[in-house]
Protein backbone atom coordinates (compact mmCIF):
# COMPACT_ATOMS: atom_id res chain seq x y z
CA UNK A 1 0.00 0.00 0.00
CA UNK A 2 2.74 2.37 1.14
CA UNK A 3 4.88 1.48 -2.54
CA UNK A 4 1.05 2.59 -4.13
CA UNK A 5 0.71 5.96 -2.11
CA UNK A 6 4.13 6.41 -3.19
CA UNK A 7 3.78 6.17 -6.85
CA UNK A 8 0.76 7.58 -7.11
CA UNK A 9 2.72 10.86 -5.05
CA UNK A 10 5.08 10.72 -7.94
CA UNK A 11 3.21 10.74 -10.79
CA UNK A 12 0.56 13.54 -9.57
CA UNK A 13 3.55 15.95 -9.02
CA UNK A 14 5.39 15.07 -12.43
CA UNK A 15 1.15 15.84 -13.66
CA UNK A 16 1.83 19.20 -11.54
CA UNK A 17 5.29 19.92 -12.86
CA UNK A 18 3.53 19.52 -16.27
CA UNK A 19 0.59 21.69 -16.08
CA UNK A 20 3.28 24.31 -14.92
CA UNK A 21 5.35 24.13 -17.51
CA UNK A 22 2.52 24.74 -19.93
CA UNK A 23 1.00 27.51 -18.22
CA UNK A 24 4.28 28.83 -18.56
CA UNK A 25 4.63 27.85 -22.36
CA UNK A 26 1.63 29.60 -22.94
CA UNK A 27 2.20 32.00 -21.30
CA UNK A 28 5.62 32.85 -22.83
CA UNK A 29 4.04 31.98 -26.52
CA UNK A 30 1.49 34.69 -25.63
CA UNK A 31 4.21 37.80 -24.69
CA UNK A 32 6.07 36.97 -27.60
CA UNK A 33 2.80 36.96 -30.11
CA UNK A 34 1.72 39.99 -28.78
CA UNK A 35 4.68 41.95 -29.91
CA UNK A 36 3.49 40.97 -33.21
CA UNK A 37 0.11 42.89 -32.80
CA UNK A 38 -0.36 46.53 -34.17
CA UNK A 39 -1.40 49.02 -32.11
CA UNK A 40 -5.29 49.36 -31.91
CA UNK A 41 -5.22 53.11 -32.25
CA UNK A 42 -3.92 52.64 -36.28
CA UNK A 43 -5.91 54.95 -38.84
CA UNK A 44 -8.55 53.24 -40.95
CA UNK A 45 -8.81 53.31 -44.54
CA UNK A 46 -11.57 54.89 -46.27
CA UNK A 47 -12.27 54.47 -49.79
CA UNK A 48 -9.21 53.35 -50.87
CA UNK A 49 -6.72 55.60 -49.28
CA UNK A 50 -4.66 55.25 -46.09
CA UNK A 51 -3.46 58.36 -44.63
CA UNK A 52 -0.29 57.50 -42.39
CA UNK A 53 1.88 60.43 -42.94
CA UNK A 54 1.27 61.45 -39.35
CA UNK A 55 2.58 57.87 -38.12
CA UNK A 56 5.74 57.65 -36.72
CA UNK A 57 7.01 54.14 -37.97
CA UNK A 58 10.18 54.26 -35.79
CA UNK A 59 7.92 54.38 -32.68
CA UNK A 60 5.05 53.12 -32.65
CA UNK A 61 5.93 50.18 -35.12
CA UNK A 62 3.96 48.69 -37.51
CA UNK A 63 -0.07 49.21 -38.84
CA UNK A 64 -2.39 46.93 -40.21
CA UNK A 65 -3.72 48.07 -43.39
CA UNK A 66 -7.52 47.61 -42.48
CA UNK A 67 -10.38 49.11 -43.95
CA UNK A 68 -12.00 49.80 -47.30
CA UNK A 69 -10.04 48.60 -50.09
CA UNK A 70 -10.74 49.56 -53.49
CA UNK A 71 -12.47 46.45 -54.96
CA UNK A 72 -13.12 45.23 -59.26
CA UNK A 73 -14.81 42.08 -58.83
CA UNK A 74 -14.56 39.58 -62.33
CA UNK A 75 -11.11 41.55 -63.40
CA UNK A 76 -7.63 41.05 -62.53
CA UNK A 77 -6.26 44.54 -62.73
CA UNK A 78 -2.33 45.97 -63.06
CA UNK A 79 -1.49 48.78 -62.04
CA UNK A 80 -1.39 50.08 -66.10
CA UNK A 81 -5.09 49.94 -65.26
CA UNK A 82 -4.96 52.37 -63.36
CA UNK A 83 -3.12 55.48 -65.08
CA UNK A 84 -5.79 57.56 -65.10
CA UNK A 85 -6.53 56.79 -61.18
CA UNK A 86 -9.90 55.34 -59.85
CA UNK A 87 -11.63 53.34 -62.43
CA UNK A 88 -15.62 54.27 -62.93
CA UNK A 89 -16.77 50.54 -61.70
CA UNK A 90 -14.93 50.93 -58.37
CA UNK A 91 -16.63 49.17 -55.40
CA UNK A 92 -15.07 49.13 -51.91
CA UNK A 93 -14.60 45.98 -50.01
CA UNK A 94 -13.86 45.47 -46.03
CA UNK A 95 -10.12 44.23 -45.66
CA UNK A 96 -9.87 41.77 -43.81
CA UNK A 97 -12.88 40.14 -44.83
CA UNK A 98 -13.95 37.03 -46.76
CA UNK A 99 -16.29 36.79 -49.91
CA UNK A 100 -19.33 35.18 -48.27
CA UNK A 101 -21.76 35.87 -51.62
CA UNK A 102 -23.89 38.75 -52.61
CA UNK A 103 -26.00 41.08 -50.04
CA UNK A 104 -28.35 43.78 -50.53
CA UNK A 105 -24.71 45.98 -49.68
CA UNK A 106 -23.17 44.47 -52.16
CA UNK A 107 -20.60 41.65 -51.19
CA UNK A 108 -18.52 39.24 -53.28
CA UNK A 109 -19.42 35.84 -54.83
CA UNK A 110 -17.87 33.34 -52.90
CA UNK A 111 -15.74 31.86 -55.98
CA UNK A 112 -14.27 34.06 -58.58
CA UNK A 113 -11.86 36.62 -59.00
CA UNK A 114 -11.44 40.00 -58.31
CA UNK A 115 -8.27 42.76 -57.88
CA UNK A 116 -8.03 45.04 -54.55
CA UNK A 117 -6.37 48.37 -54.99
CA UNK A 118 -5.14 50.67 -52.04
CA UNK A 119 -2.95 54.00 -51.82
CA UNK A 120 -0.77 54.45 -48.55
CA UNK A 121 0.27 57.56 -47.77
CA UNK A 122 3.53 57.50 -45.93
CA UNK A 123 5.14 60.89 -46.03
CA UNK A 124 7.89 61.92 -47.64
CA UNK A 125 11.62 60.14 -47.44
CA UNK A 126 13.22 57.48 -48.39
CA UNK A 127 12.52 54.30 -46.83
CA UNK A 128 12.59 50.33 -46.86
CA UNK A 129 9.09 49.22 -46.17
CA UNK A 130 8.00 45.75 -45.85
CA UNK A 131 4.47 44.10 -45.72
CA UNK A 132 3.49 40.57 -44.55
CA UNK A 133 0.91 38.78 -46.39
CA UNK A 134 -0.73 36.53 -44.56
CA UNK A 135 -3.26 34.26 -45.73
CA UNK A 136 -5.20 35.24 -48.89
CA UNK A 137 -7.77 32.88 -50.38
CA UNK A 138 -6.91 30.97 -53.00
CA UNK A 139 -4.12 32.75 -54.49
CA UNK A 140 -2.89 36.23 -55.63
CA UNK A 141 -0.28 38.45 -57.31
CA UNK A 142 1.10 41.32 -55.46
CA UNK A 143 2.01 44.66 -57.28
CA UNK A 144 3.58 47.44 -54.91
CA UNK A 145 4.09 50.55 -56.87
CA UNK A 146 4.01 49.13 -60.27
CA UNK A 147 6.26 46.31 -59.28
CA UNK A 148 5.19 42.54 -58.85
CA UNK A 149 6.40 42.13 -54.86
CA UNK A 150 5.17 38.72 -54.59
CA UNK A 151 2.57 35.93 -55.20
CA UNK A 152 1.49 32.54 -53.87
CA UNK A 153 0.15 30.30 -56.65
CA UNK A 154 -1.52 31.77 -59.42
CA UNK A 155 -4.93 33.74 -59.79
CA UNK A 156 -6.41 33.07 -63.20
CA UNK A 157 -9.87 34.17 -64.86
CA UNK A 158 -9.85 30.85 -66.18
CA UNK A 159 -11.36 28.16 -63.29
CA UNK A 160 -8.78 25.49 -65.41
CA UNK A 161 -6.09 27.13 -65.47
CA UNK A 162 -5.79 28.24 -62.03
CA UNK A 163 -3.17 27.14 -59.77
CA UNK A 164 -3.68 27.60 -55.85
CA UNK A 165 -1.58 28.81 -52.94
CA UNK A 166 -1.92 30.63 -49.88
CA UNK A 167 1.63 30.51 -48.17
CA UNK A 168 2.39 33.60 -45.99
CA UNK A 169 5.80 35.69 -46.62
CA UNK A 170 7.04 39.51 -46.53
CA UNK A 171 7.19 41.57 -48.64
CA UNK A 172 10.17 44.26 -49.03
CA UNK A 173 10.57 47.70 -51.09
CA UNK A 174 11.92 51.26 -51.32
CA UNK A 175 9.52 54.19 -50.88
CA UNK A 176 10.63 57.53 -52.38
CA UNK A 177 7.90 59.44 -53.16
CA UNK A 178 5.60 59.20 -50.37
CA UNK A 179 3.46 57.08 -51.29
CA UNK A 180 2.56 53.37 -51.72
CA UNK A 181 -0.04 51.76 -54.34
CA UNK A 182 -0.75 48.47 -53.32
CA UNK A 183 -2.71 45.96 -55.76
CA UNK A 184 -3.45 42.53 -54.95
CA UNK A 185 -4.96 40.15 -57.89
CA UNK A 186 -7.23 37.40 -55.90
CA UNK A 187 -9.28 34.21 -57.61
CA UNK A 188 -10.48 31.61 -55.59
CA UNK A 189 -12.20 28.41 -57.04
CA UNK A 190 -11.55 25.53 -54.54
CA UNK A 191 -12.26 26.95 -51.39
CA UNK A 192 -15.85 28.03 -49.66
CA UNK A 193 -15.03 31.77 -49.02
CA UNK A 194 -12.09 33.43 -51.02
CA UNK A 195 -10.79 36.98 -50.18
CA UNK A 196 -7.90 38.76 -47.86
CA UNK A 197 -8.72 36.49 -44.80
CA UNK A 198 -6.24 37.94 -42.16
CA UNK A 199 -4.83 41.86 -41.73
CA UNK A 200 -1.83 42.83 -43.64
CA UNK A 201 0.74 44.66 -41.67
CA UNK A 202 2.81 47.47 -43.26
CA UNK A 203 5.57 49.18 -41.61
CA UNK A 204 9.48 49.42 -41.86
CA UNK A 205 11.46 46.58 -42.88
CA UNK A 206 13.49 45.97 -39.85
CA UNK A 207 9.86 45.81 -37.78
CA UNK A 208 8.71 43.53 -40.36
CA UNK A 209 11.51 41.57 -40.16
CA UNK A 210 11.25 41.18 -36.76
CA UNK A 211 7.39 40.27 -36.81
CA UNK A 212 8.63 37.66 -38.87
CA UNK A 213 11.35 36.20 -36.95
CA UNK A 214 9.06 36.37 -34.14
CA UNK A 215 5.89 34.74 -35.45
CA UNK A 216 8.10 31.94 -36.70
CA UNK A 217 9.92 31.29 -32.92
CA UNK A 218 7.06 31.08 -31.19
CA UNK A 219 5.38 28.32 -34.06
CA UNK A 220 8.22 26.58 -33.62
CA UNK A 221 8.21 26.49 -30.03
CA UNK A 222 4.35 25.40 -29.69
CA UNK A 223 5.04 23.02 -32.52
CA UNK A 224 7.89 21.29 -30.33
CA UNK A 225 5.67 22.17 -26.75
CA UNK A 226 2.66 20.30 -28.37
CA UNK A 227 4.38 17.28 -29.30
CA UNK A 228 6.53 16.91 -26.03
CA UNK A 229 2.87 16.90 -24.32
CA UNK A 230 1.54 14.91 -26.90
CA UNK A 231 4.01 12.28 -26.33
CA UNK A 232 4.33 12.23 -22.44
CA UNK A 233 0.53 11.67 -22.97
CA UNK A 234 0.82 8.83 -24.77
CA UNK A 235 3.21 7.17 -23.11
CA UNK A 236 1.07 7.20 -19.89
CA UNK A 237 -1.43 5.54 -21.94
CA UNK A 238 1.11 2.41 -23.14
CA UNK A 239 2.30 2.54 -19.25
CA UNK A 240 -0.43 3.07 -17.27
CA UNK A 241 -2.70 0.47 -17.96
CA UNK A 242 -3.98 1.88 -21.21
CA UNK A 243 -6.18 4.68 -20.06
CA UNK A 244 -8.02 6.26 -22.62
CA UNK A 245 -8.03 9.17 -20.80
CA UNK A 246 -4.30 9.71 -21.85
CA UNK A 247 -4.78 8.44 -25.61
CA UNK A 248 -7.84 10.88 -26.19
CA UNK A 249 -5.07 13.69 -24.69
CA UNK A 250 -2.32 12.62 -26.53
CA UNK A 251 -4.28 12.22 -30.18
CA UNK A 252 -5.77 15.68 -29.39
CA UNK A 253 -2.37 17.62 -28.61
CA UNK A 254 -0.88 15.80 -31.67
CA UNK A 255 -3.99 17.25 -33.92
CA UNK A 256 -3.08 20.59 -32.19
CA UNK A 257 0.48 20.32 -33.43
CA UNK A 258 -0.31 19.24 -36.93
CA UNK A 259 -3.03 22.38 -37.09
CA UNK A 260 0.05 24.99 -35.97
CA UNK A 261 1.91 23.52 -38.20
CA UNK A 262 -0.43 23.68 -41.30
CA UNK A 263 -1.81 27.35 -40.26
CA UNK A 264 0.69 28.52 -37.56
CA UNK A 265 1.65 31.77 -39.40
CA UNK A 266 -1.68 32.55 -41.09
Amino acid sequence: MEGDSALGQGIFRKLIGIVLIFVLSVGIYAFFYSQTTPSRDTPWAKHGILDLSAWDFRNNGVVNLDGQWEFYEGELLAPSDFQQGTRSEVSYFNVPGTWKGKHENGGMNRTGFGTYRLKVKVGEGNEIFGMKIRSVRMSHTLYVNGQVEGSSGSPTTVEEAHLPGNTPYIALFHVSNGEVEIIIQVANYEFVTGGIVNSIQFGLHSDIARVEGIQIGTDIAAVLVLAMFGAYHLSFYFLRGRERTYLYSGIYLFSLMVGQLLFGRK
